[in-house]
């Protein structure tokens, strides 16, 4: 009678798993690096985000500038202090 035959790993088999382990590896390592690539740009949406955040505040800051610097009084007086005068028949009024 024959010994019994134990099963043990084929050729084909070891080829698989490797071939199944290298896959996975790649796909782990492809999984990694978009996780990276989606930090960094929202890292740089958020810097752009608060830069834009930053110039809208000067820019707010300015507009309120420019309209207190004119103001009507503001002017007149300058104009007084360099010794123009109002002269009714050349003033236009300009509406946005």
């Amino acid at each position: 009678m024959p010994a019994p035959r134990t099963a043990g790993i084929t050729k084909f088999e070891k080829a698989l798993l490797g071939a199944v382990a290298i896959i996975a590896f790649a796909l782990i390592s492809a999984c990694i690096t978009m996780q990276i690539s989606i930090a960094t740009t929202n890292r740089s949406l958020q810097d752009t985000t608060t830069k834009i955040a930053d110039i809208s505040k000067v820019n707010e800051n300015l507009h309120q500038e420019v309209q207190e610097l004119s103001r009507y009084d503001r002017v007149y007086s300058i104009a007084g202090a360099a010794g123009l005068k109002m002269n009714e028949n050349n003033v236009r009024n300009v509406s946005k």
